[in-house]
């Protein structure tokens, strides 16, 4: 007996070797298919510039596709945003792309970043992967560095590839500043997005380079020679600093880089006003300026139904189905019979439903947007805008809008939306719209606004800032300027705008609060109360364009002395208004000739960094 188990556990030892040999020759099997299969790579990922992004903004996301295989990759590779588990909500961002075999290349997406701990997923024909999740964070700056500089680690400044600085400056919502060592070897979109990102505001600190000597420009980026210490260009701002890369540490860049910190200085009276009714504001932390807005928009629509009718018809379906088809199954005593009702009643009533409640009474194709114009140069603005588009006949639309470097997004982080979002010249957003439905998106794009220069400042006998319109200037009842820590409202007096009053605290000012933001229309008082509506996004798009996102940055802002920013609301312009393409589907429809959607409504804050 003890012969026997000692062979059977001779036999067992045997077979464990035996067994573990089969088990590593099928594994390695299945990953020598699997490293065969066609498929893409995706490495190196950065979110925004510096890895993190900014909540209700555009952000860039670059990152490097592989092409491991022996067969080329022709194909489109999409972006989607998905949920906690792993279904798609919104649409697709798509990118084209060919990859020979065994090369690799940068690609780069303009997603629109909505909500907190987002999941993002890449898809193309063949793979998927999952990107890593974008932090949060301020506007970044960033070391440009020069292809294989990537490498270094450490410094006080993180670092970004200058290939992959985005080719539009609608990209850069989330740049701040930049440091630069070298002449970049830009194409001229770079060229001229980085150069207009600088002519909004944008901070450029110019270092020396590995030679000692601080870079030399040339083509467009010539003006960057001016041999001051510090020069303008536009309402940006250059600085020369005499020293290298390596000087970078954390000190040299507190003090020389940082804006000088300055204390709160508030009297106790304007203290006391922007404490009252905390409970009914809304803490910057928890604000989503793209829910706002939407939420704002959404309740512009004006949709009839006959809810007479409705109410009948809901009433009459509960009927039929008790007691209406139980007496049919007493009478008759037959299940099929009894089904038989039910099914139909459903069908029946169903059909009602869909033809009195997916139908209005007298309601038009129309758009409500709001637009922020930030000004540029003479009438140039990057010009963020959100749209609410209500239309009666379903299908797929395919919107564009006038300008130039325009990207898209369809703004929805709560469902699935059959949608295509594209980038550029022929920037576009494709989307399934059911009938009497509204769709929301949000784009950008460099805008052209005939008339709409920038103002100008005129010495005033009362000592007071004055501003002066160039002709043509739309009109406006809502002018604003912030001074310092206060806001000044404004009138016009014929070309000039002049000062009402002592201003208000920006933290007073700039509150989100429920009372004057959140309430809803009431009943039958939608036209009467239209303007007042817009106006009321005036505030969180003075907040949106100052980047502020907590209540903390709001109570410290200031601006440097010197410096206005001056912000003129106005009705909606044709340059801003939301197109579409007739009877086109597709991004290929490019020799369609767009046409203005019907009835649009909305309102242009228009944005200027003035020096005083």
């Amino acid at each position: 007996m003890r012969q026997m188990v000692q062979e059977k556990q001779m036999s067992s030892g045997r077979r464990k070797p035996l067994l573990a040999l089969i088990v590593w020759l099928f594994g390695a099997s299945s990953a020598f298919a699997a490293a065969g299969d066609p498929t893409l790579v995706v490495r190196d990922v950065i979110w925004g510039f510096d890895g993190t992004v900014m909540r209700d903004r555009f952000s860039p996301l670059t990152f490097v596709v592989d092409n491991p295989t022996a067969e080329p990759f022709d194909g489109v590779i999409r972006l989607y945003r998905a949920d906690f588990s792993g279904r798609r909500v919104g649409g697709f961002y798509d990118e084209l792309i060919y990859l020979a075999p065994a090369t690799q290349r940068y690609v780069q997406f303009y997603p629109l970043i909505l909500g907190d701990m987002e999941t993002w997923m890449l898809e193309w024909e063949g793979g998927q992967a999952k990107l890593p999740t974008p932090r949060y964070g301020p506007p970044a700056r960033v070391l440009l560095t020069q292809d294989g500089a990537l490498a270094e680690r450490g410094g006080a400044v993180k670092r970004f590839p200058a290939r992959s600085f985005p080719p539009f400056t609608t990209a850069t919502d989330t740049l701040s500043s930049v440091v630069l060592d070298h002449a970049p070897d830009w194409e001229a979109p770079r060229r001229e997005a980085f150069l207009d990102w600088l002519k909004q505001g944008g901070g450029l600190h110019l270092m020396q380079g590995a030679d000692g000597r601080p870079p030399r420009f040339t083509g467009d980026l010539a003006v960057l020679n001016e041999p001051s210490d510090e020069f303008r260009i536009g309402s940006g701002t250059v600085k020369r600093h005499a020293v290298g890369r390596s000087g970078l540490t954390s000190d040299y860049v507190r003090r020389q880089l940082d804006p000088p910190p300055r204390p709160v200085e508030e009297t106790p009276e304007e203290i006391a006003r922007a404490n009252q009714d905390l409970t009914y504001s809304y803490p910057l932390e928890q604000w989503r300026m793209t829910t706002g807005v939407f939420n704002q928009l959404k309740r512009m629509v004006k949709v009839e139904h006959n809810w007479g009718v409705i109410h009948l018809l809901s009433l009459s379906y509960v009927a039929v189905l008790f007691p209406g088809c139980f007496l049919i199954g007493r009478e008759f005593r037959n299940v099929p019979a009894t089904f038989g009702a039910i099914v139909g009643a459903t069908l029946l009533f169903g059909a009602a439903f869909y033809l009195v409640g997916n139908r209005g009474y007298g309601e038009s194709d129309g758009v409500f947007s709001v637009a922020l114009a930030e000004h540029i140069d003479d009438d140039r603005y990057d010009a963020t805008a959100w749209s609410s588009v209500f239309v009666t006949s379903g299908g797929q639309y395919t919107f564009l809008h006038r300008g130039d470097e325009r990207i898209y997004s369809d703004a929805t982080d709560n469902e699935p939306v059959g949608g295509v979002t594209t980038a550029g010249s022929t920037g576009r957003f494709i989307a399934d719209v059911p009938p009497y439905s509204t769709r929301i998106m949000s784009h950008k794009a460099v805008v052209q606004s005939l008339g709409a220069a920038a103002p100008v400042v005129i010495a005033d006998p009362a000592a007071q800032t004055v501003f002066r319109l160039p002709k043509g200037f739309p009109a406006s009842n809502e002018m604003y300027a912030i001074i310092d820590r206060k806001v000044f409202n404004y009138r016009r007096d014929g070309e000039f705008l002049r000062p009402l009053g002592n201003g208000t605290p920006v933290r007073e000012f700039l509150r989100i609060t429920d009372s004057d933001f959140l309430t809803d229309v009431p009943f039958g008082e939608h036209d009467t109360i239209l303007d007042k509506r817009l106006s009321q996004l005036v505030r969180p798009l003075m907040l949106y364009s100052l980047r502020l996102t907590t209540d903390d940055e709001l109570k410290a802002f200031y601006l440097p002395e010197g410096q206005a920013k001056i912000f003129i609301y106005a009705p909606l312009s044709g340059s801003f208004q939301s197109l579409f393409l007739p009877g086109a589907v597709g991004a290929e429809a490019t020799n369609v000739e767009p046409i203005p959607m019907p009835a649009q409504a909305g309102g242009v804050l228009y944005s200027f960094n003035v020096a005083i």
